[in-house]
């Protein structure tokens, strides 16, 4: 047979047909076709490539993209409380320096009279709100 001769002719031949058939270079069917005249074995063997191949490449390409966006996820994760974590030092530094650092007593110490003066002001207000305190917790 002719066909048969010319997809499984030799082993290079048989290999470039599977891989062809793989990468829709060549449709399965075709090749199906032509193993189901040699008997319903070959045509098994055929399907039963195909589908480990194509179960293979989706599971290969689904297990990159999923490493690929578990990673980003860690990355922003890493990122977004680096930054948290920043800016939150950033906030108690300031608060520090503005209820610290015009006390009478210049003792790095705030006392409750020094406190209930700045609490009036909505900028103190604002930092411990963004600290996530309010002044009853104090």
């Amino acid at each position: 047979d002719p066909e048969v001769a010319r997809y499984f002719g030799s082993m290079f031949r048989t290999m470039l047909s599977l891989f062809q058939a793989t990468t829709n270079g060549i449709s399965w069917a075709i090749l199906s076709d032509i193993l189901g005249r040699a008997g319903w074995m070959a045509q098994a063997m055929l399907f039963g490539y195909i589908s480990v191949m194509v179960f293979a490449v989706m599971n290969i390409l689904t297990a990159i993209c999923v490493t690929t966006a578990s990673k980003a996820a860690e990355d922003d994760l890493e990122y977004t409380m680096h930054r948290n974590f920043a800016e939150r030092s950033n906030l108690e530094a300031d608060l520090k320096s503005i209820l610290c650092g015009n006390n009478e007593h210049d003792s790095g110490n705030i006392y409750w009279s020094d406190l209930q003066i700045h609490l009036s002001d909505p900028l103190i207000k604002g930092y411990f709100k963004s600290l996530g305190l309010e002044a009853w917790h104090l």
